[in-house]
């Protein structure tokens, strides 16, 4: 009976524990051609081991048309308050046995001049209180956003759903004036210099777990063991 080497088994092991994508497009979103008031948009690009959630507006939000990008308005605030269905969402959900780790998010955002203008970006793990990252629209200059979203840590299976969200009852041109109902905010694609646009996208690692790895790896080396026997 031949036996399988050890040197078969090691390199057998690190395979299924290398990772399937290494800090590149894990799910991305093309608004390149749209006209700004889809309902939604689906995702595309999406690694193994994930699912893409809908690019889509909160219920509280309008939406008006403007190319190349996913459009809302009727960001609202009352009391000092932000309305709580006043959000652009997206995310994905990652399944067993992956995990996605050195996750990154960039997009490319503006607002109109009565438009919302300080933002905040939102997740899911904490119910949506503290923003990951904050940011503040300037009249209707486009800005660009590389956020690094490493300090989340590493992601297990589950879903994760992000949101845009107004912090402040500010508008882009003046922030003593109060954001307009007719304001429009818009997302799309990144801008990086001397590159052009890209996709509104998110990056990272995506990996199999590592216990699950080990046993599907080994299952496969038995598996082989038995038919060489025969």
């Amino acid at each position: 009976m031949k036996r399988i080497a050890l040197t078969t088994i090691l390199a057998a092991l690190a395979l299924a524990a290398a990772p399937l994508l290494s800090a590149s497009t894990i799910v991305s979103w093309e608004t390149l051609g749209n006209s700004g008031s889809e309902p939604l948009v689906a995702p595309t690009n999406v690694e193994t081991g994930l699912v893409g959630l809908n690019l889509e507006r909160g219920p509280g939000l309008s939406a008006p048309s403007g190319t190349n990008s996913f459009n809302s308005s009727a960001w609202a605030w009352s009391g000092g308050v932000r309305q709580a269905d006043d959000y652009v969402s997206f995310g994905f959900e990652v399944q067993a046995p992956f995990k996605v780790d050195d996750l990154r998010l960039l997009f490319g955002s503006r607002s109109s001049n009565a438009g919302p203008g300080p933002l905040g970006l939102f997740w899911s793990g904490d119910n949506f209180t503290d923003p990951v990252h904050t940011w503040t629209h300037v009249n209707t200059t486009w800005s660009n956003e590389d956020i690094d979203l490493g300090g989340l840590g590493t992601l297990m299976a589950d879903t994760y759903e992000f949101r845009i969200q107004s912090i402040a009852n500010q508008r882009a041109s003046n922030p003593q004036q109060t954001i307009d109902g007719g304001g429009t905010m818009r997302i799309g694609d990144y801008f990086q210099s001397g590159q052009g646009f890209s996709l509104f996208r998110f990056e990272g690692t995506v990996t199999p777990e590592p216990g699950r790895a080990m046993l599907l790896a080994i299952g496969g080396l038995l598996f082989l063991a038995r038919r060489r026997r025969a």
